[in-house]
Order: C-alpha cells, then sequence, then structure tokens
C-alpha cells in the first residue's frame, strides 16, 4: 500500500529529532510532510474518480489526514528557518512538530484501516453485474413458468428450482434455476422473491396456486463491500436500481 512508507518516515523523524535535531533530522520532517500532502491529494483525487459508494468515515479521515499534514508541513518549514540561525530548536516549535508528527501517524492508521471502503474493490463491478443477471434468469423464469403451467407467476423461487434427488422437473419444482438462486444468496448479494395475490385455482399438479404479479429485491450482503447498489424488478421485466443503502423500488430509475 502507498501510505505505509509515511509509517516509516514518520518513525525516522521521531528518532532523528530526539537524536540529532539538525538540519538533516529536519529535513526529513519537511520530506514527509510534503510527500504526505502529495499522496493525501493524490488519494482523494482516486476516491472521487471512483464516485459512488465511498465512506463518509474513511473520507473525514483522509481530510483530517491532509489538514494534519499541512499543519505538519508549515510546522517543519517554520523549524528548519529558526535552525538555520540556532545551534538547536526551540523545544516549543520542536515539540509542535512532533505533535503533529503523531496526530498525522494516528490519522494515517485510520485511513489503513478503512481504505478498503474508501477505495472500493473492483470485485463490486462484477457482483453488480452477476446481480442483474440473476434478475433477468428470474424474470425469464417466471414468464416461462408462467406460460408453461398456467397457474400464475411462480410461488417462490424453490417453484423453478431444481427437484429433489430423484424426482422431475414439474410445477413444483420447474428446475429453471439452480439451487445457489434458490437459497437467495448469490455473488455477494441477497435475493428475495414475493409472489403477489394468489390466482383462484392452482394449474394441474401444482401443489399451490401462483401468484398475479411478483416483485424481486436484490441487495449487497455488505453494503460498500460486496456491492453498492440495491436492484428492483417486477413482472414488467424492468430492473431499477439505487446506490442508497436500503431496497430499490419500482419508483427507482430502471437501469
Amino acid at each position: 500500500m502507498v501510505l505505509w512508507p509515511l509509517l516509516l518516515g514518520y518513525g525516522w523523524v521521531l528518532f532523528a529529532l530526539g537524536r540529532t535535531p539538525r538540519r538533516s533530522a529536519l529535513r526529513v520532517v519537511v520530506l514527509f510532510s510534503v510527500l504526505g500532502l502529495v499522496l493525501t491529494v493524490s488519494l482523494l483525487a482516486a476516491a472521487f474518480a471512483r464516485g459512488e459508494g465511498i465512506d463518509p468515515v474513511a473520507m473525514g479521515l483522509l481530510w483530517g489526514f491532509g489538514v494534519v499534514q499541512a499543519g505538519l508541513g508549515v510546522s517543519s518549514l517554520k523549524l528548519y528557518r529558526t535552525v538555520l540561525a540556532q545551534a538547536a530548536p526551540p523545544r516549543r516549535e520542536k515539540s509542535a512538530v512532533v505533535f503533529r508528527v503523531l496526530l498525522a501517524l494516528g490519522l494515517l492508521l485510520s485511513v489503513l484501516a478503512l481504505l478498503p471502503n474508501l477505495l472500493p474493490p473492483s470485485r463490486k463491478p462484477a457482483n453488480e453485474s452477476a446481480a442483474v443477471g440473476t434478475l433477468r434468469t428470474i424474470n425469464t423464469s417466471a414468464v416461462v413458468y408462467e406460460d408453461t403451467y398456467k397457474t400464475g407467476y411462480p410461488p417462490s423461487l424453490k417453484s423453478v428450482g431444481p427437484p429433489e434427488p430423484g424426482g422431475s422437473a414439474g410445477c413444483n419444482q420447474a428446475d429453471f434455476i439452480d439451487a445457489v438462486v434458490v437459497s437467495g444468496e448469490k455473488s455477494g448479494y441477497r435475493f428475495e422473491y414475493r409472489a403477489g395475490p394468489r390466482v383462484e385455482k392452482a394449474g394441474e399438479g401444482c401443489t399451490v396456486p401462483g401468484g398475479q404479479s411478483y416483485q424481486v429485491t436484490a441487495r449487497p450482503l455488505k453494503y460498500r463491500r460486496t456491492g453498492i447498489r440495491s436492484f428492483f424488478t417486477d413482472g414488467t421485466g424492468v430492473i431499477r436500481g439505487t446506490t442508497e443503502d436500503r431496497a430499490a423500488t419500482a419508483q427507482d430509475p430502471p437501469l
């Protein structure tokens, strides 16, 4: 990780200030304060470039780290100018630099801990694409089920899932989707299928009447980690989504 060299740099600064608090130590302070600012700006730019799904806590810590780095740079430059005219740096200015270094260290460790939330891993788009593909499969299965068994839409995902071992496909287990989708969790997403009001009479061979309508939602198992967008679809076949941490609805915009 690009921030780890700063940890070594801060440790070197504190060691140098304690043993040889002269120009060499001050140059190290200036070097790492400027480097820290450059890295902070780079991370902020990368975070904004990734767009949606940035953790506000991680972003706040990163902004705080940038402010402390700016203060560290100012204090370091001031102390450096002072030491040019004196044999040793004043205790007050030296203490200010040490305090800011320690504060920056604490913020840096916090940023490192939350960095996965600050910069979303590339796995999220793949999970979201897989979730959309699963919703399309469910939509297709629901339409084929209704057309095949004349009993409305599937009463549950199990109705379009694989049959029990040794069994055969039918109205109760049509074998249109795999067992993973029937379980309700796949590729970092949780799927919930809800059938609408039942049709008056179950079709031939059907234990339970199907629904006159249906709705399916897909949400990340861990928001910002396994995915950002939540999805919704129904009998219209239109898939809708939202980046908010909630279930998508029929009022959200289509993809």
